[in-house]
């Protein structure tokens, strides 16, 4: 099979196909992977809470539960991740509702997953190559490059490009109309900007971080090795900013002063000690875009209804990639091999590619648990 995109969705997949027998090729027009969003220098995977245990929550805490096993599988500990757990702050104004100690959280390093993810037995990475058309002939699909040369071909192919997959899937329609991917029920992919703020420790000596990640209107991830290839040293996160990209990107001091506006929230003291940092320049940015759907959930199963669909989709992560990736492939590779789920059928359906709000009863009312 072929994976297009080198992210958390595509690896993820590749990894969970591969250990299953699968000769996987996984294509992305970015020379190395985690190029994306993916290539976040840090991240949170905390289970989301809501006061009526949603479906977000429900799903989130099985994401959370796998990509912690596979961060205990492949990656070094206190270097790649940390088992921190993590603070969520109430900072809504309502008294009545306590402050939530995550012990099942982690700070984890997406890139250094990704590489790990490729790096296992029976995958193939190509990168440059940017795959701009799909034609299917008989069970056979081939993936060509702008110029209509040939990158690869294979049994089945699965979409992981996050929002470039709507322009493929519009190729696969132009090419062969018969397909019609019921693209209608798709639900809508779009892209939202994100800007990090960062800074070493030396840096910003003056400022006293927590011994552990806190989040609740943005986060704060304290104590980070980093290592610049000739020195190592701890590095500390805030944000991240949310804006569209059908809008005028934000400069980036605009979205440094947003971030630094949720340290205050979060910890007003350390707000106030990183002030003078985030005045004087002495803070870095990292900037990226996620791709989100408008349920905040991912999109994972088949395009069309065959007994053996040969195109899938696995994307639509947003924010949530550390916490989706895993349980996504695992439910990709589970119907692909005819194995029990590992959620719930009720919940899976709730991600399915070709999902609809009449597709499981009382769907539209799980999806909007509110937020503790």
């Amino acid at each position: 099979c072929v994976v297009v995109g080198a992210g958390l969705a595509g690896a993820s997949v590749a990894s969970a196909l591969a250990r299953r027998g699968w000769q996987v090729q996984v294509l992305d027009s970015a020379a190395e992977p985690a190029a994306g969003a993916s290539g976040l220098p840090v991240g949170l995977m905390v289970p989301h809470v809501s006061v009526d245990d949603c479906a977000l929550s429900r799903l989130s805490r099985a994401g959370v539960r796998l990509m912690l096993h596979e961060a205990r599988s492949l990656l070094q500990q206190e270097d790649d991740w940390a088992p921190s757990g993590t603070l969520e702050r109430s900072i809504n104004g309502d008294s009545h509702q306590p402050d939530i100690w995550h012990a099942q959280a982690a700070w984890l390093k997406p890139g250094q997953l990704v590489r790990a993810w490729l790096a296992q037995p029976g995958i193939t990475f190509q990168g440059g190559a940017r795959v701009a058309f799909l034609r299917r002939s008989g069970e056979q699909w081939t993936l060509l490059d702008d110029q209509e040369q040939v990158l690869a071909s294979a049994d089945r192919v699965v979409l992981a490009n996050a929002c470039g997959a709507p322009a493929l899937l519009q190729s696969v329609q132009a090419s062969d109309p018969s397909l019609k991917p019921q693209r209608h029920q798709l639900p809508t992919l779009r892209g939202v900007r994100g800007q990090v703020s960062w800074a070493l420790h030396a840096q910003t000596p003056d400022a006293a971080f927590p011994p552990y990640p806190v989040n609740g209107a943005g986060s704060v991830i304290p104590g980070v090795p980093w290592h610049d290839g000739v020195h190592s040293a701890r590095a500390w996160f805030a944000g991240a900013t949310y804006q569209s990209d059908d809008q005028p990107e934000t400069p980036i001091d605009l979205n440094h002063a947003a971030n630094l506006a949720r340290v205050q929230r979060l910890l007003p003291a350390l707000g106030r000690a990183l002030t003078q940092s985030f005045t004087d320049g002495r803070v870095s940015a990292w900037r990226g875009t996620r791709c989100v759907t408008p349920d905040r959930l991912p999109v994972v199963g088949p395009l069309n209804d065959a007994v053996h669909p040969g195109l899938w989709l696995c994307c639509g992560m947003g924010s949530r990639g550390l916490s989706f990736s895993v349980l996504c492939a695992e439910l990709l590779a589970a119907q692909w091999g005819g194995e029990p789920w590992v959620i719930e059928a009720r919940l899976a359906r709730l991600l399915l590619a070709l999902r609809s709000p009449h597709a499981v009863p009382g769907a539209a009312l799980e999806l909007g648990g509110a937020n503790l």
